[in-house]
């Protein structure tokens, strides 16, 4: 017994030293990982360029992330359209950004103001803050040709756009039900759309969408003849980005779904519920604007640096060639292809550029070689209504029952939460089989500039 003892003694004073000697170099090489320098990233937008950035640098030690957007949510713009028309309710396509990143990771509602890219320095919010890596992937905005027409137009950009474009639409059917004069009823129910790209089909198939659900049979004194839903396109066909197959395809199925359809007529001018264009005067209540895009930081970086929709212009890596630790991503950017083709502004090539930039960061952290961005097209959908959509691939070609069933898939697949995941599909089979939209509830007190100019002119009556 006592042999043992002695024994297992030895053992135990050999390797307590060792094991005591292995656990100071742990803690020792913890120290130095917590303290050593960590570069400071910062990005500015969390759509879906900032979100896959974040996703990415958070995968590393080596960085202190900041994250800045206006809003405090991450938005599925390409739903974003169906929340306008009460399909579906906001919180299927928004997320609180706080949910979607670590603790490690910064984030601060705001925006910037002012840039300072010799000094790299950004201004927002009465602060500064200084950065070694810069991402700007701010998103865009609708302009309108240095005219008031945006007083006059609802446009869909942003989840308050989308509440507010809905309590609009949904308010003209309740004023619309007790209006006794035809004129005025006729005006209150017209649904004019300016421009014929996947902004303007997919708000146009969703309002044909909805007066052909059962929410107009909950009115008695509205019928779907009255109703009329309308898209001016300057072009000769509407989704010019897409093949003359897929165009013809819209217009049919628009039309048939009671869409009405005006091409190769320009808009002249936009005044308080009147459009005049090169052709005719339409009178209507909604307006709504999905034209033309500029970068949303237009008004904040030097001329010299963009083109001329104020888009900054990046080199073969996504940043800018005078300085090439700020990297310029998505609607924000002119970056071009192998063929000097810009890149179209869609989610996938904003998704890809995220992932890329914050890789080639961390490539050239660790003195890598630089790859340039190389953007794998995967084909491109739009949905025109139900039951209709179009997929165009290099290879196949969906469209109809087909290409609708692949759209929402997809869509469904993309969305960044579990929890909306499954929110959009019960809302979807709730739309399918029953027929009933699920958000109509009208916020009277989220009111917008239209009803704000209504209420004026109906005053100085």
């Amino acid at each position: 017994m006592f042999p043992k003892l002695l024994y297992l003694n030895t053992i135990i004073e050999k390797i307590l030293p060792n094991l005591k000697s292995r656990m100071m170099k742990i803690d020792y090489n913890k120290s130095m990982n917590t303290n050593h320098y960590r570069k400071k990233v910062i990005i500015i937008g969390a759509g879906f360029a900032g979100y896959n950035a974040v996703r990415v640098l958070e995968k590393s030690d080596d960085f202190s992330i900041t994250l800045i957007d206006r809003e405090n949510h991450n938005l599925f713009q390409p739903m974003l359209y169906q929340v306008a028309t009460g399909l579906i309710p906001i919180v299927s396509v928004a997320v609180p950004i706080r949910y979607l990143i670590r603790k490690s990771t910064k984030f601060i509602q705001g925006e910037v103001y002012d840039i300072d890219f010799q000094n790299k320095q950004i201004y927002l919010n009465h602060q500064k803050l200084s950065f070694d890596y810069l991402i700007i992937c701010a998103g865009s905005k609708y302009q309108y040709f240095n005219t008031d027409w945006e007083r006059y137009t609802l446009s869909l950009k942003t989840a308050s756009d989308a509440l507010s474009m809905k309590d609009h639409i949904l308010q003209r059917f309740e004023q619309a039900e007790v209006e006794p004069d035809p004129d005025v009823k006729k005006r209150l129910l017209s649904f004019y759309i300016i421009g014929g790209g996947a902004t303007g089909v997919e708000i146009c198939g969703s309002l044909t969408d909805l007066i052909n659900t059962k929410f107009i049979d909950h009115f008695h004194n509205i019928s779907i003849d009255q109703i009329t839903i309308c898209v001016i396109e300057a072009g000769d066909r509407l989704l010019s980005s897409f093949s003359q197959r897929s165009s013809d395809i819209a217009f049919k199925d628009l039309s048939k779904k009671g869409g009405v359809i005006k091409l190769s007529e320009k808009v002249i001018s936009i005044s308080s519920g009147v459009i005049e264009t090169s052709k005719a005067i339409y009178n209507a209540d909604t307006i709504i604007w999905c034209v033309s895009l500029v970068s949303s930081m237009n008004n904040v970086v030097d001329e010299s640096y963009t083109d001329s929709l104020g888009r900054i212009v990046v080199d073969k890596f996504l940043s800018m060639k005078e300085f090439p630790d700020i990297y310029c991503l998505g609607d924000a950017s002119y970056a071009v292809d192998e063929n000097d083709n810009p890149y179209p502004g869609l989610a996938s090539v904003a998704k890809q550029q995220g992932s890329y930039a914050a890789k080639d960061i961390i490539s050239r952290l660790k003195k890598s070689k630089r790859k340039k961005f190389h953007f794998k097209d995967y084909g491109s959908m739009a949905v025109i209504s139900n039951h209709s959509a179009i997929a165009e691939f290099k290879r196949f070609y969906f469209h109809g029952r087909c290409g609708w069933y692949l759209w929402g898939f997809v869509h469904i697949y993309f969305l960044v939460n579990i929890k909306n995941k499954f929110s959009v599909f019960f809302n979807w089979m709730s739309y399918y089989f029953l027929k009933r939209p699920s958000s109509l509830i009208i916020l009277n007190r989220h009111r917008n500039k239209i009803d704000d100019l209504t209420d004026d002119n109906n005053s100085s009556k």
